[in-house]
């Protein structure tokens, strides 16, 4: 299983979301994958831990909220850092501690960045690597 310090899998359906949360943490140095449904997230999970992960709520077939649920019943993954982005205000109550942050959308890419710097710490070029 590869674990990196600097990797984030972003989870979003929308590509022109998704390509530019990935493009801008690229920037700031983190290794980034992306998967556009929760059936996809998992099976990445089963190959690779992020340091952090980024989540839609809305996601077609499974959706974000039942995703983290599985997530954290999976030992491997149950401590895994989530920052939930959504436009569903309404679910940052409704799940709670399960997150370790809940942004809205529209979201600020500098409030994105700062989260996962928070999380993961910084991007390798950030670092010096």
């Amino acid at each position: 299983m590869d674990t990196s310090d600097t990797f984030v899998l972003i989870v979003e359906d929308d590509v022109a979301i998704a390509d530019v949360l990935a493009a801008m943490l690229r920037e700031n140095g983190y290794q980034v994958l992306v998967a556009y449904s929760a059936g996809m997230a998992m099976e990445l999970l089963t190959e690779v831990r992020p340091a952090v992960m980024t989540l839609d709520a809305a996601l077609p077939g499974i959706s974000g909220p039942t995703l983290l649920w599985h997530i954290r019943q999976q030992e491997a993954t149950r401590e895994l850092p989530v920052i939930m982005i959504s436009a569903m205000v309404h679910l940052e109550r409704e799940i709670g501690g399960s997150v370790q942050a809940f942004l809205p959308k529209p979201f600020n890419l500098g409030e994105v960045l700062a989260r996962v710097r928070q999380l993961a710490g910084p991007g390798a070029r950030a670092a010096g690597a």
